[in-house]
């Protein structure tokens, strides 16, 4: 009897044991679970006013609703940034001033990327959206993550009722692009730069390689600052003539107020805008290899209109090559011209060198021409002035065929409200005879029409 006890007795705890045994995996397996579900949706962000770091969690709709665009700010700037009742409101304003174009579903909550952009833009954020069409992402990435207030991507994927919102979290830092999609069971995962928004065989972009993926629509660059430097790229692009290894790092030349040869660029500049440029060069922050505390009172302020034209000249300026003109300035008193080579890019440039060289002024008046006699004009008929800008191409300059500038000494020898005695002499046979005026070509082969009350005597030789 003691016996069977006994044995009863250790049946009993190695079941207990075997229970106990299957009880602690369960909890082992869960909390692995758990870990691994929070490593997946959890990642250290940087907020926009504290320098301290914090965790934050992948915010994720349900499947009853289609609040994506909402989920995507949310996970880029925290749960609290902004509501469903804000969305609705800014919505129904938009859709007032959208001549019956829908903004949003009432019920499901999707929203169109204008609202979205209206709403970012309302919570002060800087928002670019990228042209997609025009520039490929080995530039647009580059110049983009130049702003150092860079926070990340929203991006539009797919058309019709298949459209839907990703966030793509830019880390600073660790120089990372972090994809998060708020439907539910989406992990977040790293995509490699060389990676995002490239372009397949079938000419979409697409944020990963995975074949799944649905093709991108819209993308808006979402910061605290301007995007002066992809602006800079927009506004001067001409096509894959230089490469991206090649662009961006003139980008970023032009807008280093501590370089000499921008400050002697700006040093050329017309007085009024002169200054606006030194102004705002002293704002802008620089690049600097010591902590010498130069950009301790920079900020990331954009110019002004006037100051961005400039910005946009000298990038060009830099991004095309250097050229050799021969220039043959010939005056009218003259029976030789003086040649000189000009080294410049464009006709801005060119324009430039002979004002420093003093052989044109904001007085004087001037025309050229090539030296094969065909005329120097732009595509509106409108001859080289000292306002002139633009590619050579634009005015018909020939690098390898010598320009002849033409200038008139007499020109700025009067002024408006004089009063003055004008005396002009013509030597050359008469072709030409109107009831009004002679016309006399001179032994250079140039024509002369003299009106008859202007000539006080004629002499026969």
């Amino acid at each position: 009897m003691q016996r069977r006890l006994l044995f009863l007795k250790k049946c009993r705890e190695r079941i207990e044991f075997k229970q106990q045994q299957k009880q602690k995996l369960e909890n082992d397996s869960s909390s692995e679970e758990e870990e691994e579900e929070e490593e997946e949706e959890k990642e250290e962000i940087s907020t926009q006013t504290f320098p301290k770091k914090h965790i934050q969690t992948v915010i994720r709709q349900s499947s009853e609703d289609l609040t994506c665009g909402m989920r995507c700010m949310q996970n880029l700037y925290g749960k609290n940034f902004i509501t469903r009742e804000e969305m609705d409101i800014c919505a129904r304003d938009l859709e007032t001033k959208s001549y019956g174009d829908a903004m949003y579903d009432p019920q499901l909550g999707f929203y169109s990327i204008e609202v979205i952009h209206a709403i970012l833009q309302k919570k002060n954020k800087y928002v670019q959206r990228i042209d997609i069409q025009k520039i490929p992402s080995e530039y647009f990435i580059p110049a983009v993550n130049l702003n150092t207030n860079f926070i990340g991507y929203i991006v539009s994927i797919g058309i019709g009722n298949d459209r839907h919102y990703i966030a793509v979290r830019y880390n600073i830092s660790q120089k990372r692009f972090r994809r998060i999609d708020s439907l539910p069971g989406v992990r977040p995962i790293d995509v490699p730069t060389d990676i995002l928004f490239k372009k397949r065989q079938n000419g979409q972009l697409y944020c990963t390689m995975d074949l799944s993926e649905k093709h991108i629509t819209a993308i808006l660059a979402i910061g605290h600052s301007d995007f002066l430097e992809y602006r800079l790229l927009c506004d001067t692009w001409q096509g894959e003539q230089y490469s991206a290894n090649d662009y961006i790092p003139k980008i970023k030349h032009i807008l280093q107020g501590n370089k000499k040869k921008n400050l002697n660029r700006v040093q050329q500049l017309p007085d009024s805008i002169r200054n606006e440029m030194y102004k705002w060069y002293k704002i802008w922050p620089v690049v600097t290899f010591s902590n010498r505390g130069e950009n301790a009172n920079r900020r990331r302020i954009s110019p002004s209109e006037n100051c961005y034209e400039v910005l946009k000249t000298f990038l060009k300026e830099i991004l095309v090559p250097v050229r050799d003109i021969i220039i043959k300035m010939k005056q009218t008193s003259q029976e030789e011209p003086i040649q000189t080579i000009i080294r410049c890019s464009n006709i801005q440039s060119m324009i430039r060198e002979l004002k420093h060289m003093n052989w044109i002024n904001n007085d004087s008046d001037f025309w050229m021409t090539r030296e094969d006699k065909v005329p120097l004009q732009d595509e509106y008929g409108d001859e080289i002035n000292i306002e002139s800008s633009g590619s050579f191409e634009e005015y018909n300059v020939d690098t390898n065929i010598p320009m002849i500038l033409y200038t008139d000494i007499n020109a700025s020898m009067a002024s408006v409200g004089g009063f003055y005695s004008f005396q002009y002499r013509v030597e050359g046979t008469c072709i030409g005879h109107q009831h009004n005026a002679y016309s006399i070509r001179d032994k250079k082969g140039l024509v002369h029409v003299l009106y008859k009350s202007a000539i006080t005597s004629v002499e026969t030789k």
